[in-house]
């Protein structure tokens, strides 16, 4: 494979300029690491880059080639299920069908319960000479260190404003007013822009937005319900996901489980459980610091065009002559706090209680 035709592999990816030279210097030399992990910010590109890379690694532009194998978390809680890293496990050690090499790409690698993490870091211990893995995530705290220690990491950058502005206008044909607006909010994440120039109202940011800018979270009763809402909704969604994921646990050991191993399945629920809930709380958090960011915005008389809630305009300027800014250290401090304690086991319902109370 030429230089040139290394190179163009990457053209429809924006951004990440000095990964591609490195990708197409490791791709003419030959010399490929087995295992590599893409560690990034989400909407950057990550998934793009490993499907070109695995392409290029088994010379082909079929995007199905029977050869690049890809993983992705499953189910309501978001995590990858025991099946389909046993089917990795399994298929790692085959010939491949039609190429030299195969290749595994595991998307959202952090979304991994311990159980298949240690299946992974076998792989790694027994490594097929045919294969290259390559684990993908926005999070590499959240993977084994002894995982981690295992991969050749490649780490990419944020998009610039301009890159997402000009891919807007030249790809999508929005108007440079539109594509700047939408590259600003985005903060280096294509992937946001895209999703924020076509999303519908999510029914969490409507409801917590309508409350805001009526003012009615400075009333105690308001929080109460609301925090309970919240917190009701989402141990709805996650009552059967977490039956159907202790089942699927319980399925992987071939005997009935001991005492022990009992006590290893439930730990392990519990865990994908509170990682989903706090991504979904996490979710509200940032609603409610671009709420008081807009307001700091338009208090400083900043350009309109700048907003997050742009949507919310109106309401946001009624809320700014109320006077109902507060600093926004200290919502960042009360933010803080509340993931801190989301993280510590506290029930999403108490941190939004907290939360709102220090805010009130």
């Amino acid at each position: 494979m030429t230089t040139c035709s290394t190179s163009k592999q990457f053209d429809h990816i924006i951004g990440n300029e000095k990964i591609k030279t490195y990708f197409t210097k490791l791709i003419n030399s030959g010399n490929i690491p087995q295992s590599l992990l893409f560690s990034g910010p989400e909407g950057v590109g990550k998934s793009l880059f490993a499907d070109a890379f695995a392409k290029l690694l088994v010379e082909t532009e079929n995007a199905h080639h029977p050869d690049i194998h890809h993983y992705h978390p499953e189910g309501k809680i978001g995590m990858h299920s025991i099946q389909s890293m046993r089917e990795f496990s399994k298929t790692v050690y085959l010939a491949p069908f039609q190429a030299q090499k195969k290749v595994f790409i595991i998307h959202d690698a952090h979304r991994m319960l311990s159980y298949s993490a240690n299946a992974l870091l076998k792989t790694f211990e027994e490594p097929a000479l045919d294969s290259v893995i390559i684990l993908i995530t926005e999070a590499p705290e959240r993977l084994l260190p002894t995982v981690l220690s295992r991969c050749q990491t490649i780490r990419f950058q944020p998009l610039s404003n301009e890159e997402i502005a000009n891919y807007l206008v030249i790809e999508r044909n929005f108007s440079k007013e539109d594509a700047e607006t939408l590259s600003f909010k985005a903060r280096g994440s294509l992937g946001k822009a895209l999703s924020d120039s076509n999303s519908t109202q999510h029914p969490t940011r409507e409801l917590l937005l309508n409350l805001l800018s009526t003012g009615q979270l400075h009333s105690y009763s308001n929080i109460v319900a609301f925090s309970k809402e919240f917190s009701d909704h989402i141990d709805g969604q996650m009552s059967e996901a977490e039956e159907a994921l202790q089942s699927q646990m319980i399925e992987a050991f071939s005997d009935k489980p001991t005492a022990q191993q009992k006590q290893m399945i439930e730990k392990e629920v519990e865990g994908a459980v509170s990682l989903k809930k706090s991504s979904e709380a996490k979710f509200l958090f940032n609603i409610l610091l671009s709420w008081y960011r807009d307001l700091h915005l338009l208090n400083v008389s900043g350009d309109h065009s700048f907003l997050i809630n742009s949507d919310y305009k109106h309401q946001l300027v009624q809320s700014l002559q109320r006077g109902e800014i507060l600093s926004f250290e200290k919502v960042q401090e009360a933010v803080s706090e509340a993931i801190l304690a989301l993280e510590r086991s506290t029930s999403v319902n108490l941190c939004l209680e907290s939360l709102f109370l220090k805010l009130m």
